[in-house]
């Protein structure tokens, strides 16, 4: 290992230490939020409750079999939640947890880059919910 080379890489050390606390500086309140899990082990997400209130649309996408996560956001925020998810146990799922006096807007549609319909492929191992294309 030569010099030069080790001068790079304390160099380069030296750019990331002063790009983070540059960042850390300019953006000091995001690391002051208070991040929350919401959701099970398996579904939940890290988010901060801080941003979100009753005004707050949440759009989640691929709710699978656990929808802990839209349940928990729409209970802590009292947000409304436009759910998408067009695997049918999926839907199977949804309507038998979901009931009707929830803020909760679930659509049986996949999410796409562009409007078409796009063929959906079984999983091989029938355990598993999650469609291909």
């Amino acid at each position: 290992m030569g010099l030069e080379y080790l001068l790079n890489v304390i160099s380069s050390n030296i750019r990331q230490l002063r790009l983070k606390f540059t960042l850390r500086n300019k953006y000091n309140n995001i690391y002051k939020t208070k991040l929350e899990k919401i959701g099970t082990e398996y579904a939940g997400w890290y988010i901060p409750l801080d941003y979100l209130n009753e005004n707050s649309i949440c759009y989640c996408a691929g709710v699978g079999e656990d929808i802990s996560f839209d349940l928990g956001l729409m209970k802590k925020c009292n947000c409304k939640i436009y759910a998408f998810d067009p695997t049918p146990r999926a839907i199977k799922h949804v309507e038998e947890t979901v009931t009707d006096e929830l803020p909760y807007i679930f659509n049986p549609i996949g999410l796409w880059d562009e409007n078409r319909e796009l063929k959906f492929y079984e999983p091989k191992n029938k355990n598993h919910v999650s469609h291909s294309i």
